[in-house]
């Protein structure tokens, strides 16, 4: 039995589904702006527990966002509302003047396309501050790094040589270690 929506119908469901993913995009990006609070502080065992946690968190909300965006294609996908919303939100100005397109029909398009236009404006603040957590964590692990070669390098036993040649791959003393990333 196929049941059919108007128009009306399902611009609202769009309109809802997309209300949905735009609520999730924002649990992103707090998770992502809580990362990075806590990749700005000094660390403790409790802050591994903690981005521990928020990460599966957020593949939970990855989870939802998929199928959330998945249902919105099916229902694009069956109804072809969206390309008859992209070709009207096109010629608003002309359609609005020759009446082709009733009140609420413009109305669930506007609300459509503003709520598409923060979910983009959220999901660039995302990237801008997941880049920004990737930096931080990059020059983290890169510090440790060189935490761990000089540590190494000083704790390695010193060669003894018996010839009167010596050998150039000596480690470097702590006086010469160099931090810089």
């Amino acid at each position: 039995m196929t049941i059919l929506f108007s128009k009306m119908e399902i611009n609202k469901v769009i309109h809802n589904n997309l209300e949905s993913q735009l609520e999730q995009y924002n649990k992103l990006l707090a998770f992502a702006n809580e990362k990075a609070t806590i990749l700005s502080r000094p660390s403790s065992d409790q802050d591994v527990n903690e981005l521990n946690a928020l990460v599966r968190e957020e593949v939970k909300v990855v989870s939802v966002l998929h199928e959330l965006e998945s249902h919105r294609q099916e229902v694009v996908a069956r109804t072809g509302v969206e390309e008859a919303n992209n070709q009207v939100e096109q010629i608003t100005e002309t359609a609005v003047s020759h009446k082709l397109v009733e009140d609420s029909d413009l109305e669930d398009l506007k609300a459509i396309t503003e709520v598409k236009k923060t979910i983009r404006e959220v999901a660039v603040e995302l990237k801008r501050v997941n880049e920004k957590n990737s930096i931080a964590l990059e020059v983290s692990l890169r510090i440790i790094n060189k935490i761990i070669q000089s540590v190494k390098d000083m704790t390695a036993p010193d060669e003894h040589v018996y010839s009167r040649v010596k050998k150039p791959n000596k480690p470097q003393s702590l006086g010469s270690l160099n931090f810089t990333v």
